[in-house]
């Protein structure tokens, strides 16, 4: 699957397959974008957010 929002995909080893990161405008648009299109591909079963904060 193609798509704009996705900066990086990696393979993982342990609890967890994939890590990708997303960019988004805002928070609205990131949960819109999560629950109508990422967690709708077949074989997803699970995600996991984590906000990236700059400090």
């Amino acid at each position: 699957m193609d798509h704009d929002s996705v900066a990086e995909v990696h393979a993982l080893y342990g609890e967890f397959d994939l890590l990708a990161r997303l960019t988004a405008d805002d928070s609205h648009t990131l949960t819109k974008m999560l629950m109508t299109q990422f967690r709708q591909i077949k074989g997803v079963k699970d995600t996991q957010t984590l906000i990236a904060v700059e400090y």
